[in-house]
């Protein structure tokens, strides 16, 4: 009987000796977590705040508790066990913990940030409140997390992010997500772009700037080929200026719109003069033929007739090569005001008719090139020339 009494009570003085409560930090739940006493009727938690004043006094017989209604600020605790008299024997020693109560991130930065698919990594700046050391940032992107290979939480208001830039991340604009524990969660939508390169992601990164300052309208990337081409079609030059900011664009293809039209109407009107000409030239000549010793003078007008003929063909032909440059121009128009879109819309692989552009060429220069070797056709005749091509 005496050694099981000794034996507990060795027990609780270890315990109240080496007993070191764990608990939660940065939630909004604080969890105490202590060893076990063997023939212990259960347990007295006491804590206090930072004024000694007791917040907290429970009789639990469990070994942890979870306490949810503890402001933010310091406290100390201790364990006392009751024996089976159902009296303390014993508390532990104060000890300290913290409360902080997560709260939601809030992003301040308006920037957003751009990187391109040329830089291997890319670190990245964010201001903001309520940031915690243990807070995940990470970029988002059609249900797929890139999160960030390290993150440096300066103090609760700065945060630095660096990422990745490796071939697994894909080009478009991304979600910067950043996330507190207890799933405390702030996502400003767009905040990041990965481009082709680095020049034509800060391009893009500013595009969208002026687009969450509402310098430009929300819905700018919903239908980017279909408000480029209409208005283009209404005023050439216009859809370049609003997708590629081709100011230049928006001046000059008025212009040449203008000086085709004008010299269409130059051309035309000049083939109605010569055409005019020429009939009055063919009812004289009709006329003569009814007036004797009037052979020169018939001649003479017929030549004349002819010679108005072949100048309203002439002018005839510079109608039709004015329409053919007028329409090709209206072609190119359209085409350029579709490419614009292509040059300036982040996407996995470009879209449209290919152009000659910087990026296009860096492409093409990093294709397998082809050798070739020619021979003629065994089926056909020799005017029919097949390549064969071995990579």
């Amino acid at each position: 009987m005496w050694n099981k009494c000794a034996l507990k009570t060795i027990s609780i003085f270890i315990f109240l000796i080496l007993a070191t409560p764990v608990f939660s930090v940065e939630s909004d739940d604080v969890l105490l977590r202590w060893q076990e006493v063997p023939g212990a009727l259960g347990y007295v938690l006491e804590v206090k705040n930072n004024n000694e004043k007791i917040v907290v006094s429970k009789r639990i017989s469990s070994t942890s508790i979870e306490l949810t209604d503890l402001e933010p600020g310091s406290y100390k605790h201790r364990v006392g066990v009751i024996n089976k008299f159902g009296k303390v024997e014993g508390y532990t020693d104060w000890a300290g913990f913290e409360v902080v109560r997560t709260l939601v991130p809030i992003i301040k930065s308006k920037k957003v940030f751009s990187a391109g698919k040329d830089e291997s990594s890319k670190k990245i700046e964010i201001v903001g409140n309520n940031f915690l050391t243990s807070m995940k940032v990470y970029l988002k992107k059609d249900g797929k997390e890139i999160p960030a290979k390290s993150v440096s939480v300066l103090n609760s208001n700065k945060v630095v992010a660096e990422f990745n830039l490796d071939e697994t991340i894909d080009l478009g604009m991304y979600d910067l997500v950043l996330e507190n524990p207890k799933n405390k969660i702030a996502v400003n939508p767009k905040n990041f772009v990965v481009g082709r390169n680095q020049e034509q992601a800060e391009k893009i990164a500013n595009r969208q700037a002026r687009i969450n300052n509402n310098e430009l309208p929300p819905d700018y990337y919903d239908t980017p080929y279909w408000s480029t081409m209409w208005r283009s079609t209404i005023l050439p030059g216009w859809g370049q200026d609003y997708i590629d900011e081709a100011r230049w664009k928006l001046y000059v293809y008025p212009v040449l719109l203008a000086g085709s039209i004008g010299a269409y109407g130059a051309a035309y009107q000049d083939f109605l003069s010569a055409r005019k000409n020429y009939y009055d030239s063919v009812q004289f000549g009709f006329l003569l033929t009814t007036v004797e010793d009037s052979e020169l003078l018939f001649f003479y007008n017929n030549q004349t007739s002819l010679n108005n003929y072949n100048s309203a063909k002439k002018r005839l032909n510079n109608i039709q090569a004015g329409a053919g440059a007028l329409g090709l121009f209206a072609i190119y128009n359209l085409v350029d005001a579709f490419l614009s879109v292509r040059r300036n819309v982040v996407m996995d692989e470009p879209i449209g008719i290919p152009i000659m552009d910087s990026d296009w060429k860096l492409r093409a220069n990093s294709l397998p090139r082809p050798t070739a070797h020619w021979e003629p056709s065994r089926l056909e005749s020799f005017t029919h020339i097949e390549a064969v091509y071995s990579f």
